[in-house]
């Protein structure tokens, strides 16, 4: 059974830029990176207050899939609205019929 702790809602030192941050959990990761990647992240760093490199790098990586998910949304909706006007001009080509407008 989790803690109490656990449990908890995260503390200010704990959420960056919206994400919660769980240090407890973090797996270490070795990356080369050019150096002007780098220069992105110490910038990136200073820009979102995050208190080191990994914690940068991982409110970005939360960033960039938050994008992702809004790209696959909204490719899902554009497909979903062709199907909608498809349907639409289908029922408005038979929603009346039978009736004559005046029988309205």
């Amino acid at each position: 059974m989790p803690s109490e702790q656990s449990l908890s809602k995260p503390s200010q030192s704990q959420v960056l830029d919206g994400f919660a941050l769980c240090p407890q959990t973090a797996q270490k990761l070795s990356v080369s990176l050019d150096p002007a990647a780098m220069a992105f992240i110490d910038v990136y760093r200073l820009r979102h207050n995050a208190a080191s490199r990994s914690q940068g790098v991982n409110v970005a990586l939360h960033t960039l899939e938050r994008l992702e998910h809004e790209r696959t949304l909204e490719a899902a909706y554009r497909l979903s609205s062709q199907d909608d006007a498809q349907l639409n001009a289908e029922f408005e080509g038979v929603a009346m019929d039978g009736l004559a407008h005046e029988a309205w």
